[in-house]
């Protein structure tokens, strides 16, 4: 993804940041990004790579759900 459409988004995660799930109040750390072609929709879907904190358990959530449900931390 290039910079332009990141720009767009204005709250996107970035690796290594400290995110809180809303509803657990488990922390996390965003690992990494990465998108999916759904060729169905000739579309991408952005997709957050995040490892939670107390158990190391790695957690793929697509970004618009990431945004929804998760709070930045720092």
């Amino acid at each position: 993804m290039d910079s332009t459409e990141w720009g767009e988004l204005v709250n996107h995660p970035n690796g290594g940041e400290l995110w809180r799930h809303k509803a657990t109040g488990d922390h996390y750390v965003v690992k990494s990004t990465y998108q999916i072609w759904i060729y169905s929709k000739a579309t991408t879907l952005v997709v957050v790579k995040t490892i939670r904190l107390r158990d190391q358990y790695e957690i793929d959530e697509p970004l618009g759900m990431f945004l929804w449900e998760w709070e930045r931390l720092n």
